[in-house]
């Protein structure tokens, strides 16, 4: 039951006020890895992570910590260790764990117990756009400006959080990106890449992951060519979808040209306009938000997309399909994120500039097209150390972490 806001923004504060400075005290097991995603979900590369590590002999003790009861309860009739985070359980091992792995700050597992755990930020995104100390529109940069008022500050902790690792993908991005936007050094951004592409190299935990989700609608058109649109949250816009797709029909009759269909997928936080899902022609298929598609990315032919991270995982393994819909470039770039390069230089592929632009590419098979090769290749050297290939991103994780524990191989 979600507690009334007041209520739970004064329970909030009294834990990072006198819970979190005390938890210094409280003794760490260094095997005890605790892992935990934004808002109870089970997703992102600390999944990936906990799962890998889970189906491997180790010396450490992984365990899912989530406020969602109902998701514990699942992992564990997996044979997975998962506790809900206000059980007595939960608290302990809150409390016991030496290790915090979380995709967006501690309190993915619990902020108030985690002062004297290490924390590695696996984080959630490659870094088109700038976040957190980096930051200079939209959200992050209100918070930091917030922040200069005590009780703000203390009630923001977790946000301005700065952890002992951040997970980079390329040397590049470790100095550039992820130092400078979470106010650390270089050398607390090891670049080891990201544990949410490990099933587009690893067959066992693709097929492992793809069982803990419905994956039902995206199945069955085999003969079909499909399209993914995802695009990136807006925090501040209202009535996206209308703009971004202000004709369905046209674009409908642009798939039939080629045989397709597409997929929308958009982020969960993403506010949807009454009835606008309903009734969709039967080549555009409305994807459930919290679904997963990692597992599954490389089943798309194309990807549409705009200032999201998604694009830097699709090309990471795929050399054709790539349409950068940028349709609102202008107002995203100065109420919703800045960005952290120019996005000419830092992407590949087709762009859109509006939505007639939009159809005409899918119409005539462009979105189909394969991405400039010395392009891409630049851009996979950048942002990823150049292509997937082995080890795993979990197996290097874990060997660094290992070594950083103590606790050898």
């Amino acid at each position: 039951m979600r507690l009334p806001r007041l209520i739970a923004n004064f329970l909030t504060f009294c834990g990072n006020a006198f819970v979190h400075p005390l938890a210094r005290i409280l003794p760490r097991t260094p095997s005890l890895w605790a892992f935990g995603a934004p808002n109870g979900s089970f997703e992102g590369n600390s999944k990936y992570l906990y799962l890998w590590l889970s189906r491997r002999s180790s010396p450490i003790s992984a365990v899912w910590i989530t406020p969602d009861a109902a998701l514990a309860a699942r992992l564990r009739d997996r044979g997975l260790r998962a506790t809900s985070r206000w059980s007595a359980r939960g608290l302990l091992a809150a409390m016991r764990a030496g290790l915090y792995l979380v995709n967006d700050n501690s309190s993915d597992v619990n902020f108030s117990l985690a002062n004297g755990a290490r924390v590695f930020n696996l984080w959630h995104g490659v870094g088109l756009k700038n976040v957190l100390h980096g930051a200079q529109v939209g959200f992050s940069a209100n918070l930091r400006r917030r922040a200069r008022d005590p009780l703000h500050r203390i009630r923001n902790m977790r946000r301005l959080e700065r952890p002992e690792w951040v997970l980079s993908t390329s040397p590049e991005m470790s100095s550039a990106f992820f130092a400078r936007c979470f106010g650390v050094a270089a050398s607390q951004a090891p670049a080891l890449g990201y544990p949410r592409l490990d099933p587009q190299i690893d067959d066992d935990l693709k097929e492992y992951a793809t069982s803990f989700d419905d994956y039902s609608l995206t199945e069955g058109r085999e003969s079909k060519r499909s399209i993914l649109y995802a695009p990136t949250l807006r925090e501040f816009e209202t009535g996206f979808l209308k703009a971004a797709l202000p004709d369905i029909d046209t674009l409908s009759s642009a798939l039939d040209a080629q045989g397709a269909v597409l997929f929308l997928k958009l982020h969960p936080k993403m506010p949807v306009e009454k009835g606008w899902l309903e009734d969709l022609p039967a080549n555009i298929v409305a994807l459930p938000s919290a679904l997963d598609l990692y597992p599954i990315l490389d089943r798309f032919s194309a990807l549409v997309t705009d200032y999201s991270s998604l694009f830097f995982d699709f090309i990471a393994f795929k050399s054709a399909g790539v349409v950068l819909y940028t349709f609102d470039f202008d107002d995203y770039t100065t109420r919703e994120r800045d960005l952290a390069w120019n996005y000419e230089e830092a992407t590949a592929g087709i762009r859109a500039n509006n939505f007639d632009e939009l159809c005409d590419i899918v119409r005539d098979g462009r979105v189909f097209a394969a991405v400039d090769p010395d392009k891409l290749a630049s851009l996979r050297s950048r942002f990823w150390g150049g292509d997937l290939g082995e080890p795993a991103a979990s197996q290097r994780i874990s060997d660094y972490l290992l070594a950083q524990q103590g606790l050898g191989r």
